[in-house]
């Protein structure tokens, strides 16, 4: 339908797709089985060394789609802490989370410039998704580091997982709180639009601190990398930061007053965005929550994938505003 067609269109960011749809189809699925592929091949190599050839293969083949789909599961209890010193092993896995979380549009465009003639530009989204990317990789690797939370390979994958994988290399006990707390923060935000990842989504920030920034500077318009955003666009991200933020407070008040007092604040926050951000991450209180506490958590995955502000445009989307009431003044701050 045109609906569906204009939807398909603005979420690739892609004007001929409704015309070559077939051609796009199969490069989004050749690009994800030879990343998955290539992924599988190196993640084999090391773990043969320790198993069989069978559980070697399956073993490579199961946690690479788990790390590009940014499922976060693994086949061991402890997740990949067997693993924190493997190199390999985690390097490979923080690759395919990487590119899983950035997004088809970007994929496909990082495709197109390395395989066409020509000299190819990338998108102002795909630039605002790399630049924002790679600022929270590198900069949540810098204070893991600072932390205290392991050495430079369990706090770079660590920074790499926590924004919606939900492997973990090292135990979530044996981080110090203000790990935690950055864990928390990149959970929120997640991955990229158009992606496998959960959260708010990097652009949504970029363009959220941007509108902060412009506010703080008396400035009128919303600038970021030498663009001006829309108002609308900025809108829907003021909305869609407040959104989250409302569902995560109701969401823990939720679980602290059906839980009562066998669960921590700490916990219920950690739960609760966790859920939100389909992170899959757990300071191990999942088990022991009751039935209405898994129900909630159920449905805030379940809010967290499809979208708050996907939800709250169907919701409240159809109504038209036919009156405008007289201003009001208020003093705040």
């Amino acid at each position: 339908s045109l609906v569906s067609s204009q939807a398909l269109e603005e979420t690739m960011l892609r004007p001929e797709i409704l015309f070559d749809l077939r051609r796009i189809f199969r490069q989004i699925v050749l690009v994800t089985i030879g990343i998955e592929a290539v992924g599988a091949l190196v993640l084999f190599a090391e773990f043969w060394a320790t198993m069989s050839a069978v559980d070697a293969v399956y073993a490579a083949i199961f946690h690479s789609i788990s790390s590009f789909c940014n499922a976060g599961f693994s086949l061991w209890n402890d997740s990949l802490c067997r693993f924190s010193d493997s190199t390999a092993v985690l390097g490979t896995l923080s690759v395919l989370i990487i590119l899983g979380g950035l997004g088809h549009t970007v994929l496909l465009e990082l495709w197109d410039e390395c395989t066409a003639r020509k000299t190819f530009r990338l998108s102002f989204h795909s630039q605002l998704v790399l630049c924002m990317s790679g600022l929270l990789l590198f900069g949540g690797w810098g204070l893991f580091a600072l932390f205290g939370t392991g050495d430079w390979l369990d706090c770079l994958f660590q920074s790499v997982t926590s924004r919606t994988a939900g492997f973990n290399s090292i135990g979530l006990h044996d981080m110090p709180p203000a790990a935690l707390c950055l864990t928390i923060l990149l959970m929120m935000i997640g991955g990229s639009p158009g992606s496998c990842s959960g959260g708010i989504k990097t652009t949504t920030i970029a363009v959220w601190l941007s509108w902060v920034w412009a506010q703080l500077n008396g400035k009128q318009d919303v600038c970021v990398l030498g663009r001006r955003l829309t108002p609308e666009l900025v809108a829907r991200a003021r909305l869609l930061v407040s959104l989250a933020v409302v569902l995560s407070v109701l969401g823990v008040m939720f679980l602290l007053a059906i839980e009562g007092k066998d669960i921590r604040f700490a916990d219920a926050l950690f739960e609760q965005v966790s859920a939100f951000g389909t992170v899959g991450l757990t300071t191990g209180i999942t088990p022991g929550l009751s039935a209405a506490g898994k129900i909630w958590i159920i449905l805030t995955m379940f809010i967290g994938r499809l979208g708050p502000l996907t939800l709250a445009f169907w919701a409240f989307g159809g109504k038209r505003e036919l009156v405008r009431l007289p201003e009001g003044k208020v003093v705040i701050g």
